[in-house]
C-alpha cells in the first residue's frame, strides 16, 4: 500500500492483488522473477511482434566494445535499426593504438576500419538475437552523449523520446531505400537484407 495514498494504491494494485509496476518480467522454472524491460519501452514492429529494446541493446553492446550507447529503433517499422555512439573511454586509446591522428568521434565514425569492426560486432550480437530482433542497419553518430545531456540521464538511462525527436532525420535515413554513406549494415554473413 502506498503510504497514506489509498487512491494511488487502488490504481497500482488490482482486485486480484497484482501490483502493476509497468515492468516486463520473466519468471524462471524456480519461480524467480527477473525484470526484463519497462512496458512503455517495448518495440512493437509493423508485423505486431513485441520486443524488448533493452535486451537487444545489451546483447549488441556486449559484442561491440567501442560502442558506449545504443538505441534500437523499430516501433511500427518493418525491421530494427540502431543509432550508435562511441564509448568515450575507447576513442582515444583506439586512435593511439592504430596510429590515427584524429581521435574525434566524427573521424572515427567515418573510418572504414572502425566501421568494419563495429559491423562485425553487430553481426556477432545479431547471432544471439531472434531474426525479428536483429539490427538490419545502423548509423554511428559522430558525437558522444554525456550523462545528464539531451540523450541520457545522469544514471545512463536512454531518453528515448528526446532522442527520437532530435535524430528524426537520421532515423528516417535508416529506413530509406538507398543507403547513405553514413548508414551501415552488419557483416553480410549475419544479415538478412530488408525487402
Amino acid at each position: 500500500m502506498l503510504r497514506k495514498e489509498p487512491v494511488k494504491t487502488a490504481e497500482a494494485i488490482d482486485a486480484d492483488g497484482w501490483l502493476h509496476t509497468g515492468d516486463i518480467c520473466e519468471i524462471d522454472a524456480d519461480g524467480y522473477v527477473r525484470v526484463v524491460d519497462r512496458k512503455k519501452e517495448l518495440i512493437i514492429n509493423a508485423a505486431g511482434k513485441n520486443m524488448s529494446p533493452s535486451n537487444i541493446e545489451n546483447t549488441i553492446l556486449a559484442a561491440c566494445d567501442m560502442v558506449g550507447v545504443m538505441i534500437t529503433i523499430g516501433d511500427g517499422r518493418p525491421y530494427n535499426t540502431a543509432l550508435l555512439v562511441f564509448d568515450a573511454d575507447s576513442v582515444g586509446p583506439y586512435a593511439a593504438q592504430h596510429g590515427l591522428s584524429d581521435a574525434s568521434p566524427a573521424a572515427l565514425a567515418a573510418d572504414p576500419e572502425v566501421i568494419a569492426r563495429i559491423a562485425a560486432g553487430m553481426a556477432e550480437g545479431n547471432t544471439k538475437l531472434s531474426r525479428v530482433e536483429q539490427i538490419k542497419r545502423f548509423r554511428i553518430l559522430p558525437t558522444l552523449w554525456e550523462p545528464g545531456g539531451d540523450e541520457i540521464t545522469p544514471t545512463m538511462k536512454l531518453k528515448r523520446k528526446p532522442i527520437f525527436a532530435k535524430y528524426s532525420a537520421e532515423i528516417e535515413d535508416l529506413y530509406a531505400r538507398d543507403l547513405h554513406p553514413e548508414i551501415h549494415e552488419p557483416a553480410a554473413a549475419a544479415t538478412v537484407q530488408p525487402a
